[in-house]
């Protein structure tokens, strides 16, 4: 796993002043890895 990154099993996120929770299996990513990952993802979609 990347260095940084935790595993939780539910997510919380403010969302118009309430917050929302997300049960299931999350993995969080250091700002830089995941900015590196979305480039990667949109790459990969548009030279398919």
């Amino acid at each position: 796993m990347t260095p940084g990154a935790i595993v939780t099993d539910e997510w919380w996120y403010a969302d118009g002043g309430e917050l929302t929770r997300m049960d299931g299996q999350w993995l969080h990513l250091p700002a830089d890895e995941a900015g590196e990952l979305l480039l990667w993802i949109e790459w990969v979609e548009d030279n398919r």
